[in-house]
């Protein structure tokens, strides 16, 4: 019998361990990429000495597998870190998570409010029809107006009443009901704890994936998918056929792309919502700052929502081990920016913060805009991602990873996501 071609369109973490694991079931899989690195948004950019991520991409492990096989790719290149971040609120650090730390707050009426909202929440069983409606039923009004709104809003740049209720759930710490009095507790949610490659950045781990992929494919950008030939090509003029397609491009992508798409999956498409990120990754002429990962940002008047600091998740990322950080900014749906007014608004804040004493410190500068960052997880978009992915399985297609699959996905969950696709599609070839 014939062996099913299987084809990976995307070479992300989701996209690689997919051929790593199908792979390892002796099927046969070719994957193409449209950059000339693997790695999609978990590559590095090296310049004049410094290593810059594609903004923050740290590994957290909730699944022993995913931290064995993970290790079994680094070897000994992985470090375990203790989180230490914090938010800027009224001119004070206050660590993180707010929920937990507000008594930190030097404002005392702040902190009243914050606990008798809570208190109040703690008894409160009604049922959310948005985020907006969550948080105030698990957090109260307090910590909900003080930090909870106003940062989920500049983030997510939508009104948090059209957000999904439990759109970010797993990643926002739940106070321990049963004593609402305490505070100093940094060391808590999901991420309290992560890793991170000691040396080569987070790439060092899509790299060390790619190795063990024979048939993978660079600068093959995809131009068209043929549902019924079943046969991709690449803007090169290369063409290719398959029986079983894995796919990893961002789904509202695929209206210009898929040939075949039905009207109702078209407006499936159109109609998913999106954040782009600009990323300032900074180089520091002078040794790092204090043993700080990220800082939140919930006010309107600084231009991103957070900054965080390479060096102190591996001093080898700059050079002599400098300094390094980035600050980002959140867009919706890939909009315009002025680029020259937001990058003159985002130094000037990161003096006026403290993040930096002078703009002399900085010794290099890369930018760059990451047109698909976070999904937007609104009250309708589940329904339509079972849509679109309902029409796809049809025709063979597996859609996956944080914008195949349209999920906010950490890389942990790429992976595990990649593995249950692969066992999916051994059992077809």
């Amino acid at each position: 019998m014939k062996k099913k071609k299987i084809v990976i369109l995307g070479a992300g973490i989701t996209g690689l361990s997919a051929a790593y694991f199908l792979g390892r079931r002796n099927v046969s899989v070719s994957a193409f990429e449209k950059e000339s690195q693997p790695g999609g948004l978990c590559r590095s950019i090296k310049t004049n000495g410094f290593v810059f991520d594609y903004s923050g991409h740290l590994l957290h492990f909730r699944h022993q597998w995913t931290k064995r096989f993970v290790n079994s790719l680094l070897k000994n290149n992985l470090k375990k870190h203790k989180r230490r971040s914090f938010i800027y609120f009224k001119g004070q650090f206050v660590p993180y998570p707010f929920q937990t730390n507000f008594a930190e707050i030097n404002d005392k009426k702040i902190v009243d409010d914050c606990r008798r909202g809570l208190i109040k929440a703690a008894s409160s069983n009604k049922k959310s029809a948005s985020f907006y409606s969550w948080a105030r039923n698990c957090f109260g009004r307090g910590i909900c107006e003080n930090f909870l709104y106003p940062y989920n809003e500049k983030l997510w740049q939508i009104p948090l009443k059209d957000l999904a209720p439990l759109a970010v759930e797993k990643f926002i710490v739940m106070p321990d009901k049963k004593d609402l009095t305490i505070s100093g507790r940094m060391n808590q949610g999901y991420n309290s704890e992560f890793y991170y490659p000691k040396k080569g950045g987070i790439e060092s781990l899509a790299q060390s994936l790619a190795k063990n992929i024979t048939s993978l494919y660079l600068n093959h950008e995809v131009k068209k998918i043929d549902i019924q030939a079943k046969e991709v090509r690449f803007a090169n003029g290369v063409k290719v056929k398959y029986d079983v397609l894995i796919t990893t491009i961002p789904l509202p992508e695929l209206k210009n792309i898929v040939l075949g798409l039905n009207k109702s999956v078209e407006s499936d498409l159109s109609a998913l919502r999106w954040l782009s990120i600009y990323l300032m990754n900074i180089g520091l002429n002078k040794k790092g700052i204090p043993k700080i990962h990220w800082i939140y940002y919930p006010q309107k008047t600084i231009p991103y929502f957070r900054v965080g600091f390479y060096h102190n998740f591996s001093s080898s990322l700059g050079p002599n081990s400098k300094g390094s950080l980035y600050a980002e900014t959140s867009v919706l749906n890939g909009s315009k920016i002025k680029k020259r007014d937001l990058n003159r608004k985002m130094k000037s804040a990161l003096k006026a913060t403290k993040v930096i004493t002078s703009l002399d410190e900085m010794s290099c500068l890369k930018d760059c805009f990451i047109d698909y960052a976070y999904p937007i997880d609104d009250k309708n978009c589940k329904k339509r991602v079972l849509r679109i992915n309902r029409f796809l399985s049809e025709k063979d297609i597996f859609s996956c990873g944080r914008f195949g699959g349209w999920d906010y996905s950490s890389i942990e969950d790429c992976i595990v996501v990649a593995k249950e696709i692969a066992e999916c599609v051994s059992r077809k070839v």
